[in-house]
């Protein structure tokens, strides 16, 4: 005992990270037991949480569920994307991303049983989940066993000081409010159109669902919250008004079969925290942006399966894929070297014409390659790269001739990253 208090804490912490893989391993076997494990030495994603402990790598089995089409997501596969997207989120000081446990811990035992969730957000700063505007909660419905996300927008906005002479007026006009994102929530146009009795009938039953499972969260979430606040300001002059805080449906694209709810969850939260705009919008209006409205692409899983492999590789540090930053593609590999290089010793020579001597006359076409060579790889170069995107000068062309075919395939390889394609930049 006195030897053990003596050794240097680094020691000890070694020692116990010993013990934690060697358990592991008797547990999991070795390979299960490494990707458990490994996420303590680095990568981009546990760089960028500090000291908050990320969820760990899915297994082979959990991957399975991505793969198949039919294969609905579980609670490893949404916390392994959905942690990291927010700690490498440019917002991600602003936002606080709960495990899928947690709504279903506080369904099932209540407040007190998810009383120590926030502990480690507490010792960072009294406020806690308080000091955030956004909060993340994926959350299941164990009777549909549908997946969908609520948004918490700015959960200390109903606080109330109180003075002798009662509450004194509330500090900001910022309203707190639940926004749900759920992907079997039909619109009432939808019923509408609907021309069948048989769909008219199953979209009926998945509003009144989605209704039932939305009013639920509300109460929930409004005890938690109440409790939170307490929990993180016993003893002050306040009080927090939860009844104020109200729920609402967000329009987002729907599921069209009944799988697929996990991934339609982990696409809406990437699409805010790519976007810190869309949040803000969001906030100030309480309804979705035109891009959050955006149909999703039908390569929606292969895409996420993409995603999935470049976190699996920034998580384990020996591997050669390590990510550089965000996680969602943006650039060709082509045009990555651009970072680091400046274009005029990059690109020398291209469609035959040769840039280190090159005439300042020239005909209009020699003028239009010059402009087509330079134009995009500045874009791309750029450190706005995510929010512009520049056309060569023969898209112009298909528009005046109205060859929407050819136009819209310029833009293909946008849409292929990101569903919502060109509505997703500031500036074409």
């Amino acid at each position: 005992g006195v030897h053990e208090k003596s050794r240097p804490a680094a020691n000890r912490l070694k020692k116990l990270q010993a013990l934690r893989k060697q358990s592991l391993q008797k547990r999991f076997g070795h390979e299960t037991a490494r990707r458990l494990f490994v996420e303590r030495s680095g990568g981009s994603a546990a760089k960028a949480a500090g000291r908050k402990r990320l969820a760990p790598v899915p297994s082979e089995t959990d991957w399975a569920r991505l793969k198949d089409d039919e294969g609905k997501l579980n609670d490893a596969l949404l916390d392994f994307h959905l942690d990291r997207l927010a700690v490498l989120s440019s917002v991600a000081n602003r936002v606080h991303a709960f495990s899928s446990l947690f709504y279903t811990r506080l369904t099932e035992g209540g407040c007190k049983q998810v009383s120590t969730w926030t502990r480690s957000l507490r010792q960072k700063d009294r406020s806690g989940i308080f000091s955030k505007d956004v909060i993340f909660v994926p959350a299941l419905d164990s009777v549909q066993e549908h997946w969908f996300l609520a948004l918490i927008i700015h959960p200390w906005a109903p606080v109330r000081m109180v003075a002798v002479n009662g509450e004194l007026p509330p500090p900001s006009n910022r309203q707190t409010f639940i926004a749900f994102l759920d992907s079997l929530d039909p619109r009432p146009e939808a019923l509408q159109s609907a021309t069948e009795p048989l769909e008219l009938q199953a979209l009926q039953q998945q509003a009144t669902g989605a209704q039932q499972r939305q009013e639920k969260a509300v109460k929930l979430l409004r005890e938690y919250l109440k409790h939170e606040w307490h929990t993180c300001f016993a003893g002050t002059d306040t009080n927090y008004c939860a009844d104020l805080i109200q729920g609402i449906s967000l329009q987002v694209p729907q599921q069209t079969n009944m799988t697929d709810c996990g991934i339609y969850v982990l696409e809406y939260a990437r699409r805010l925290l790519d976007n810190p705009r869309l949040l803000e919008h969001l906030c100030t209006h309480q309804a979705s942006p035109p891009q959050l409205m955006a149909p999703v692409s039908r390569s929606l899983r292969q895409r996420w399966q993409k995603l999935g492999a470049r976190l699996v590789a920034d998580a384990d540090p020996r591997s050669k894929g390590a990510m550089a930053a965000i996680p969602t593609p943006r650039a060709k590999p082509e045009m990555e070297s651009l970072e680091r290089a400046d274009v005029d010793e990059v690109f020398e020579v291209h469609q035959g014409i040769d840039f280190r001597n090159l005439p300042m006359e020239g005909s209009p076409e020699e003028k239009l390659k010059i402009l087509d060579f330079y134009l995009p790889r500045l874009a791309m170069s750029s450190n706005s790269a995510d929010r512009v995107v520049a056309y060569e000068s023969i898209f112009y062309r298909h528009v005046l001739q109205e060859d929407w075919h050819q136009a819209l395939k310029m833009s293909s390889e946008i849409r292929r990253d990101m569903a919502e394609g060109i509505f997703t930049r500031d500036l074409i």
